[in-house]
C-alpha cells in the first residue's frame, strides 16, 4: 500500500511539471516572435535533449537550469550542460601565468591562428536564413581536401573563405572554448527538426590591428549575457535567441563535420563565421 501511494504521488509530480513546462512555453509565445520550440525537456527527472518531434534519444547532462531577463525584458531559460567541445585541446598554447578561463581575452590558440583573427575586407553578403548560407557553401570533402589549407599559425584564407557574410537567425546553444573564442550554434527557427545548424564564433583577442574591431563584437556578448555569459560548458537556450550575425567564412580542418557543440545540436559542417565581427541580439 505505501508503494502505491509513492508512485501516486510522483506520478501526480511528473504530470504538474511536465504541464508547467509547457504552459510556460505557451506563455512566452504571446511575447515573442516566434513560435517557441523547447529545447531541452525533462521526462521523470531526466534531462533529455530533443530536436523536433519525435524527440532523438541523443542525452547530454544538464547540471542546472536558470532563468534570465535579456536587457530587452525578453524571459528564457539557460539550460547549463556539462558538454564541452575537446578538439581544441592540444592546439592551447597557455603561458605561465595564464589559465584556460582566466580574465584575459586573448586568443590563446595555435592552428590558423592567422585566418582566425582576421577580419576579410569588403561588405557582407546577406542571407536570409542559414539553411540558405550553408547551401551556397563549398562541399566539407572539397575543403578537407584542399592542400592550401593547413593547420600553421600563418595560414590564410583561401579563396573560397575570403567572403564576409550576414544573416538573422537564432542562438541555441554556447561555450567559451580554451583557446577564449566563444562557439556559438546558430539555426534557424525550424533547426531542431531540420538539423541545420552552423558554428559561428566570437574570437580571442588577437595582438595588431584586428585586436579593437574584434573587441566590439566580444563586447557586445558580456554586455547582452551579463553574469550569465557562457562558460567552459555548454550554456543551452529555451527558446533560441534571435541574432543578426556579421563575420568571415572560415573552414575548420581542426575538427571533422558533425563534432562541434552539444547533444543533437551539432553543425554537420565544419564551415564556420569565424571571427564574428559584429552581433545584434533581439534585432
Amino acid at each position: 500500500m505505501r508503494k502505491f501511494i509513492v508512485l501516486a504521488l510522483l506520478s501526480a509530480f511528473t504530470a504538474v511539471a511536465w504541464d508547467t513546462d509547457s504552459s510556460a512555453c505557451w506563455r512566452r509565445r504571446g511575447n515573442r516572435r516566434y513560435q517557441c520550440e523547447p529545447v531541452v525537456v525533462c521526462y521523470s527527472g531526466q534531462p533529455r535533449m530533443t530536436v523536433g518531434a519525435p524527440a532523438i534519444a541523443a542525452r547530454i547532462q544538464i547540471v542546472a537550469t536558470k532563468q534570465f531577463t535579456s536587457p530587452k525584458g525578453l524571459a528564457y531559460r539557460i539550460h547549463l550542460t556539462n558538454h564541452q567541445d575537446m578538439h581544441e585541446e592540444a592546439q592551447v598554447a597557455l603561458g605561465p601565468d595564464i589559465s584556460p578561463l582566466s580574465s584575459s581575452d586573448d586568443f590563446l590558440g595555435k592552428d590558423r591562428k592567422a585566418a582566425k583573427t582576421s577580419i576579410v575586407t569588403g561588405g557582407p553578403q546577406s542571407y536570409t536564413s542559414i539553411d540558405d548560407l550553408l547551401a551556397s557553401l563549398p562541399a566539407d570533402q572539397d575543403m578537407m581536401n584542399d592542400p592550401d589549407i593547413t593547420k600553421a599559425e600563418d595560414s590564410q584564407r583561401v579563396e573560397s573563405e575570403q567572403h564576409n557574410v550576414t544573416v538573422t537567425t537564432f542562438l541555441y546553444a554556447a561555450s567559451r572554448e580554451k583557446d577564449n573564442d566563444y562557439h556559438l550554434i546558430l539555426g534557424g527557427p525550424n533547426a531542431q527538426s531540420t538539423g541545420k545548424f552552423m558554428n559561428a564564433e566570437i574570437s580571442g583577442l588577437p595582438q595588431g590591428a584586428f585586436r579593437k574591431p574584434l573587441t566590439i563584437p566580444r563586447q557586445a556578448f558580456k554586455d547582452y549575457f551579463g553574469a550569465n555569459i557562457p562558460g567552459r560548458s555548454y550554456s543551452v537556450f529555451d527558446s533560441p535567441i534571435p541574432v543578426t550575425v556579421t563575420g568571415s567564412l572560415f573552414y575548420d580542418i581542426d575538427h571533422k563535420p558533425g563534432v562541434v557543440g552539444p547533444g543533437d545540436l551539432k553543425p554537420q559542417t565544419s564551415w564556420e563565421i569565424h571571427p564574428v565581427s559584429t552581433i545584434t541580439f533581439e534585432p
